[in-house]
């Protein structure tokens, strides 16, 4: 499957979630590719550095950035067209908007994230979201 990170799901990573590190497991295997927005790596390491844990941000973001089966996407024209319209029509912020917009260009099955601001964005089969437990 394709797969698109929230900020949420790397923190999950962060926090060694067992649901989110066997979900990475399956990406490392081959099972999934993740699609992860460069917004959430910044997202991801401003509250690991807000929580002092600098040496765990760089750690996770170099792993993130050296597996195989993983793309950090980031924003080209393409998708900060995509970003504008999103936003415009969810009223989601930049951040949240940017992770929606790569889970679409990236055409991705499941979107890993429980924010309830993406209510409209599922209600409208823009994304979809499972709990980890169905990944």
């Amino acid at each position: 499957m394709r797969l698109c990170a929230d900020t949420w799901f790397l923190l999950e990573l962060a926090n060694e979630s067992a649901h989110a590190v066997r979900i990475l497991k399956d990406v490392e295997k081959g099972k999934h590719i993740l699609f992860v927005p460069v917004l959430a790596v910044s997202e991801i390491t401003n509250l690991l550095y807000q929580r002092g844990a600098s040496l765990l941000a760089d750690a996770m973001i170099a792993n993130l950035v050296g597996m195989e089966n993983i793309s950090v996407v980031d924003i080209n024209l393409d998708i900060a067209k995509e970003i504008a319209k999103i936003k415009h029509s969810f009223a989601l912020s930049i951040a949240d908007a940017s992770m929606v917009a790569t889970y679409k260009i990236a055409n991705c099955d499941i979107f890993l994230a429980v924010d309830s601001d993406y209510k409209t964005a599922v209600k409208q089969n823009i994304v979809k979201i499972k709990p980890l437990t169905d990944v």
